[in-house]
């Protein structure tokens, strides 16, 4: 029964849904971020519901993730085009703030601040570019770091400069929570994911 079922579900249900959205070949394109960061959260979640709820046994599953497309849906997606566009926009913004003639620590925190609050968030981050993401929040922290941190310090007063130094560490420590946080929470979510879905971690 279960065969027939998933032969139906598969074959009647998904497939033309799938190939209506393949169809629309634009929005696997980043041009348009918000439109892609939107599109595939829409399709990834329709084909989760397509796991939870109309595939009945574990054959079934391995089946469905097989369908071509399936497959198609999960590859075509332009994630590194997407990737680099967030990163020149936001790289940009950060390296206005360091070109000011002095280095205001306010000024380049707060922009950090943004930028991981941005990309870690629900409006930019997607699940497969984790790694990336997480490398460019290692690369922002070692920006301030090796340049700004010894701009700042060079620009302090001698007596203010301990203050300056303390300052800079307390906010380094609020922007790694930013991450730690956000990534804490997405192995959280993804972890429960797996148990009641049976999916594999993407993490892995």
């Amino acid at each position: 029964i279960d065969h027939y079922h998933e032969k139906f579900v598969i074959g009647s249900l998904w497939r033309p849904l799938a190939e209506a959205i393949l169809e629309r070949s634009e929005i696997f394109s980043p041009t348009h971020m918000e439109r892609f960061h939107d599109s595939y959260l829409a399709v990834i979640k329709l084909r989760d519901y397509f796991e939870e709820h109309l595939i009945r046994s574990r054959q079934g599953l391995n089946s469905f993730r097989n369908v071509p497309t399936v497959v198609k849906l999960r590859n075509d997606w332009q994630f590194n085009v997407y990737f680099q566009l967030i990163f020149r926009s936001y790289a940009s913004k950060f390296e206005d703030a360091l070109k000011k003639g002095k280095i205001e620590r306010k000024l380049v925190i707060e922009s950090a601040e943004e930028i991981l609050s941005d990309i870690w968030g629900d409006r930019v981050f997607l699940m497969p570019l984790m790694t990336k993401f997480l490398r460019m929040s290692l690369q922002l922290e070692g920006r301030i770091r090796l340049f700004a941190i010894p701009k700042m310090l060079e620009q302090a007063t001698l007596p203010a400069s301990n203050e300056v130094g303390n300052q800079v560490m307390h906010n380094m420590k609020k922007l790694n929570s930013i991450v730690k946080e956000r990534i804490e929470a997405l192995v959280k979510d993804e972890h429960l994911r797996s148990q009641t879905l049976g999916i594999h971690s993407i993490l892995n």
